[in-house]
């Protein structure tokens, strides 16, 4: 796949620029030793008529800046014209979906909830539910101490003295059954990291059926290994500093 710009690919912009280096060059050349138009070979010296003086240095600049112009945007094309294909792209950015489950309406003795079940201190995850979130660890856990397994005090800060002592022990358990409704209800998992550590998360989906009795019917499991690294994109492999992780959605049908 061949890049373009406005239309045009790089041997285009290429060939558009040959044809402006001998007018840019002539107009150069008359501007630099300042000479005349009338002047020149072929204008009769009895015709008397002296162009404005504008009309040579604007001539000038307009054509050496598209002739720059096109030299740039034909290196710029030859350099992005490696973009890998559709399929290529989306294989990373896309959702991830998983096939739907159909769950119970919630009524009385009957519940889900989202447990969190493992976080890499460093990642940034959210958890969403039909488009309002549940959890976010940029909201949910400020300090790396609030979603630590277990729960841990940051080294060198008196519990007393933090500002904010609230602290998210993993595993963190998200009562959903209020927000399920009737019909489709879609839950999504996003995690990025910031490059300082691994990608590590594990999100699990519980539903009660009856009274005392809980099943696990999905989980999501992020691993650095789900990465895809694009170079052109830079998305791992040349920025490591930000990444998207993975990405996974699965559609609850209540009924």
């Amino acid at each position: 796949m061949e890049a373009t710009l406005w239309g045009l690919s790089a041997s285009q912009f290429l060939g558009f620029a040959a044809t402006l280096t001998v007018p840019v060059w002539g107009f150069v050349v008359l501007y630099v030793l300042a000479l005349p138009l009338r002047n020149l070979p072929g204008v009769s010296a009895e015709i008397k008529y002296a162009p404005p003086k504008w009309i040579l240095p604007a001539l000038t600049a307009i054509l050496t800046f598209a002739l720059f112009t096109s030299l740039g945007a034909a290196a710029t094309l030859k350099y992005r014209s490696g973009i890998p294909d559709e399929d290529r792209f989306l294989s990373h950015f896309q959702v991830r979906e998983s096939p739907d489950i159909i769950v119970p309406i919630p009524t009385i003795g009957i519940s889900a909830r989202v447990r969190i079940e493992r976080l890499e201190e460093y990642s940034y995850l959210r958890v969403f539910l039909n488009n309002r979130r549940l959890f976010g660890s940029h909201i949910d856990c400020v300090r790396v101490s609030q979603c630590a397994q277990g729960h841990t005090t940051m080294k060198g800060v008196k519990p007393g003295k933090q500002p904010d002592k609230k602290k998210v022990g993993l595993p963190l358990d998200i009562d959903i059954t209020g927000a399920l409704s009737p019909g489709a209800n879609d839950l999504q998992v996003f995690l990025d990291n910031s490059g300082l550590r691994n990608c590590q998360a594990l999100v699990s989906l519980y539903v009660t059926e009856s009274p005392g009795k809980e099943t696990k019917i999905w989980s999501a499991e992020i691993r650095d290994g789900d990465q895809k690294a694009i170079d052109v994109y830079e998305t791992v492999a040349v920025n490591p500093s930000y990444r998207v992780c993975g990405r996974r959605a699965i559609r609850l049908v209540a009924q």
